[in-house]
């Protein structure tokens, strides 16, 4: 409910004032500045991203701090135990599927897209049927079941696919990993009751009993949930030319094999911990607030690119980060109220350039290319460095950024240009 708000208020601020969320800085993706055992908290905060509209992580004593725009509720408390399970163990397919069913970002843009190929469609058929709405148009087409387009009827089926899943608010494998402790409770207080009446040694045989059957079906009813497949066909066989399309599709992909990787190769996170937020503070500038000893923090990893206000409090707390999308975000603001507040967001805006509507820079982070990704193993031989170059673009590797173009060898990246 907060966060609906806080985009009400948002919202009406952008109507009122033409100026609203149009100031920025140079967008900054500095992901070549850090080795991956930085970088891999970004792939954490992503895996995390369990509540829109930004999720900030930091690292500290092997423990994992996450921290939302906006102050968890119990669900989101839910969640981040069944994954930081999955975390621990390093399981490639569950930390995936737990991506795919539960970054709200993901979630939205395969949402938008599939309302953007539907929009092409009505687009041309709207060159011959000009006073039909959109609604109309859609109804009419599904009615009378004609083909879908490739792209259409992919995004269609993976859509379905969520809402087959009940509704996603209600996260339903998390309720059964929720029913097994409550389960789990009961047996406890079962057995306190009658621990007079049997022996140690059967009632430990008893418990143990219990907990294997509940567990067994929990873990049976979840892989009812994995969405894995039907994703890696949607990744293989969407036909996209834009490469913020490529690359956001690919995401979840790239850092789960990474992440689970560098989990296996030794990384280690004991537990993950959920900040306060009660003031609605920026999940970044959150995350540094709650750490005010530290004179540096070796890196804060973020589910997008930080804002330009973000940006500029995390380099003035030697908080090294990503880099930022460049917007300043007038809802940005410091913990407790603080009176510098305003001299702060004065200072930095004054250095900001003014930015024409539409023109806002995509806020997601580039993927990144590591050597090890040859060293990832995927399937049928593959690596995911081979995968990717596959899937992406082709052997000769196109996908570039400021620092040049790359080129798939065989054994893995080769810089060029």
């Amino acid at each position: 409910k907060k966060y609906f708000l806080y985009l009400i208020d948002y919202k009406m601020k952008a109507q009122l004032d033409p100026d609203f969320m149009h100031s920025a800085f140079d967008k900054v993706d500095n992901w070549r500045n850090f080795e991956y055992d930085k970088r891999i908290l970004d792939a954490l905060a992503s895996l995390f991203h369990l509540k829109a509209p930004v999720t900030a992580v930091y690292k500290n004593h092997d423990k994992l701090f996450v921290s939302y725009n906006v102050q968890a509720e119990d669900r989101i408390k839910s969640q981040i135990k069944l994954g930081k399970n999955f975390l621990i163990t390093g399981s490639v397919d569950d930390l995936l599927n737990f991506y795919l069913l539960m970054n709200v970002d993901f979630i939205d843009f395969i949402a938008s897209q599939c309302r953007y190929e539907w929009l092409k469609l009505y687009q041309i058929y709207q060159e011959v049927n000009e006073n039909v709405s959109f609604i109309e148009f859609k109804q009419e087409y599904i009615k009378t079941k004609k083909d879908l387009p490739q792209n259409l009827s992919k995004l269609e089926d993976f859509v379905a696919l969520y809402k087959k899943l009940s509704s996603l608010s209600q996260k339903p494998f998390v309720d059964l990993i929720e029913q097994k402790n409550k389960s789990l409770k009961d047996v406890n207080k079962i057995s306190d009751k009658k621990i007079k009446e049997k022996s140690l040694e059967e009632l430990e045989l008893s418990f143990i009993q219990k907990e294997k059957e509940l567990l067994f079906k929990v873990a049976s009813n979840y892989k009812d949930f994995y969405i894995i497949k039907e994703y890696m066909e949607l990744v293989s066989s969407l036909k996209v030319d834009k490469t913020e399309f490529r690359e956001l599709l690919f995401r979840p992909m790239q850092d789960c094999f990474k992440a689970s990787y560098f989990i296996k190769q030794g990384y280690k996170i004991d537990d993950v911990i959920i900040l306060d937020n009660k003031d609605d503070v920026h999940a970044d500038t959150n995350v540094v607030d709650h750490f005010p000893l530290l004179k540096s923090f070796d890196y804060v990893g973020v589910s997008r690119l930080a804002c330009g206000y973000c940006h500029e409090y995390l380099n003035q707390k030697t908080a090294f980060h990503r880099g930022t999308h460049g917007v300043i975000d007038p809802q940005w603001k410091m913990n407790l109220s603080s009176p510098q507040e305003e001299d702060f967001k004065e200072s930095i805006s004054a250095k900001a350039k003014k930015l024409d509507k539409g023109e806002e820079p995509l806020q997601h982070r580039k993927l990144s290319f590591d050597f090890f990704e040859k060293d990832i193993p995927f399937s049928e031989g593959k690596t995911l460095c081979k995968l990717k170059c596959d899937l992406l673009g082709s052997h000769n590797y196109d996908i570039s950024d400021e620092y040049g173009y790359y080129i798939f060898t065989g054994d893995g990246y080769e810089q060029i240009g």
